[in-house]
């Protein structure tokens, strides 16, 4: 959703998104998703992280292990009980992002009650502590700043790059048209800054210059909100170049999904036959190495 004003700034994104944040072109073609890209950064916190969530599941259940290791001949049940230890992180994540999905349900709601003039709004679901705690955070800060709300979730993309995605929000802050995405994880990593370089070659393509970049994390412990904020030309100038580098990328690794690898293991595919029976040149052909001269 978007005001009068900015509507006739921004052309239409010409794509939809299907509910698996699948996005579409008019045409037919499929359009790769903004995190889609910026999330293949890599995140080094998180292999030390899985390993410390699940100790701390190991640790809980070390009577259930010890019992399950008194039978030395048959550890098949320790195992079992270890596997489902090492499940904790992705656990904890899954519950994580549903609440920051709800959180950002909850916003969304709330900015498009204000682009439409109303007062009032009706909540999407009831939220429990964690979300209620982002919720919490974010009305403080929009409170703390003069603010003109001029989108909610809206559908960006590029069709020369062929990447879609959906903007958090679009707003005029003390006198400032700024793109903003909101975060409820616990740190704003790296791929945050690529994301809204994307967004910002969408918006750039589709009308619309917006004048700083603004990462807004909504803590879900109950603390107050931090932004991260790029005004900087020169810095946003080198993120997009980035995030296009990584378009490229992501082009090979969907090569090889299509191409070069099994549909169902994953695998890279490998000759059929052994590489003696394969005809080459070079078994018919002497070939002969000379030095180069001057």
């Amino acid at each position: 959703m978007k005001t009068k004003s900015l509507e006739r700034i921004l052309k239409p994104a010409g794509i939809t998104m299907s509910e698996n944040h699948v996005y579409t072109a008019e045409n037919g073609d499929l359009y790769t998703g903004c995190t889609t890209i910026s999330g293949a950064w890599r995140k080094d916190f998180l292999a030390p992280w899985y390993a410390l969530e699940m100790f701390k599941e190991a640790s809980k259940r070390i009577g259930e292990i010890g019992l399950a290791l008194k039978d030395a001949s048959d550890p098949s049940a320790a195992i079992k009980i270890l596997e489902e230890c090492k499940g904790a992180a992705k656990r904890k994540a899954d519950q994580a992002k549903n609440d920051g999905t709800d959180a950002h349900d909850h916003i969304r709601v709330m900015i498009q009650a204000k682009i439409e003039g109303k007062k009032k709004f009706t909540a999407p679901k009831k939220l429990n502590k964690e979300s209620q705690n982002a919720v919490n955070a974010f009305m403080a800060w929009a409170k703390q700043n003069k603010i003109e709300w001029l989108a909610s979730e809206e559908l960006v993309a590029s069709h020369e790059y062929k990447v879609g995605g959906t903007v958090d929000a679009i707003a005029v802050v003390d006198g400032l048209t700024y793109l903003l995405d909101f975060k409820t994880s616990s740190q704003v990593g790296e791929d945050a800054l690529l994301q809204l370089a994307g967004y910002d070659v969408m918006l750039s393509e589709m009308g619309l210059q917006v004048m700083g970049h603004l990462i807004l994390r909504l803590p879900k412990d109950g603390t107050s909100a931090e932004t991260l904020t790029i005004t900087n030309a020169e810095d946003m100038k080198f993120f997009r170049e980035t995030f296009l580098r990584m378009r490229e990328a992501h082009k090979f690794f969907i090569y090889m999904v299509s191409k070069f690898k099994e549909a169902t293991t994953k695998k890279m595919k490998v000759d059929e036959k052994p590489i003696e029976s394969i005809p080459s040149v070079l078994t018919k052909k002497k070939v002969v190495l000379r030095r180069k001269t001057k």
